[in-house]
């Protein structure tokens, strides 16, 4: 006993070790514990952002666009979030695993549990409005961003295969409207027959989805009328935080 406490005491001062104070070894429990939170909380809600975008998505729509393969994987996944959610992921169970008893846990219990906790927080911030309202923030503060609602418009501005929307800047008899679409282009739609539900309205700066065919070059012929945003997504509290519309031309 007596040799194997000298050869500590001759280690300790040929390699000039000291035992750090409990204060430190608190402090990085409490570091290694907020980050492992944190790295949970950020994955619920980027979790949330790409439920939010998977279900925003109108997937009867993709034959219509003729896209291949590649351009539709492109157009329906998050990419952006998945990527993100995975490095979240990893950082979360690297933190966990220096945790005073992380490295105990087997890793597939580590792995199972933090995306458990992903999925849930994910869920319940999805259903608040928080992934919507996160995707809304960032598509008007990054133009660049690849949000759901810049993929939308990207959908629903294909006029060459029937797909067109904008805002309403002005009813006409016939009956015609005239829309501005979100490049700022001005549209006669013609809507005689077309379907459209009492409850979306018609009111100037109504933003609407229009199913059809286009007749020339501002001119299209509606076949059915949706709403903007679809009724699941549409909270009262929150207003959709679109990018500001281009200015109509002045009315003849």
């Amino acid at each position: 006993m007596a040799d194997i406490s000298e050869k500590v005491l001759h280690e300790l001062e040929t390699k000039q070790l000291a035992p750090h104070s409990r204060l430190r070894f608190l402090l990085k429990r409490a570091l290694l514990w907020s980050v492992y939170t944190l790295s949970i909380l950020l994955g619920g809600l980027a979790t949330s952002a790409t439920i939010y975008f998977m279900s925003d998505r109108e997937w009867g729509l993709l034959p219509r666009l003729r896209m291949t393969f590649l351009d539709t994987v492109l157009t329906v996944l998050p990419f952006f979030w998945l990527a993100l959610l995975a490095a979240l992921f990893v950082a979360a169970y690297f933190d966990f695993k220096h945790t005073d008893r992380g490295y105990r846990i087997r890793p597939v219990y580590i792995i199972a549990s933090n995306l458990l906790l992903s999925v849930l927080l994910g869920f319940t911030f999805h259903f608040g409005g928080i992934g919507q309202t996160l995707d809304n923030y960032l598509d008007l503060r990054m133009p660049s961003f690849p949000s759901s609602l810049a993929q939308k418009r990207a959908i629903w501005s294909r006029p060459d295969v029937g797909l067109l929307s904008g805002e309403i800047i002005q009813v006409q008899m016939g009956p015609k409207l005239l829309l501005l679409d979100w490049n700022g282009d001005t549209w006669t739609i013609i809507n005689d027959n077309a379907f459209w539900p009492p409850m979306i309205g018609n009111a100037t700066g109504t933003p609407i989805k229009i199913i059809g065919r286009m007749l020339d070059e501002d001119s299209f012929y509606a076949e059915e009328i949706r709403p903007w945003e679809a009724p699941v997504h549409r909270r009262p509290r929150l207003n959709p935080m679109m990018r500001p519309m281009p200015s109509p031309p002045p009315m003849p």
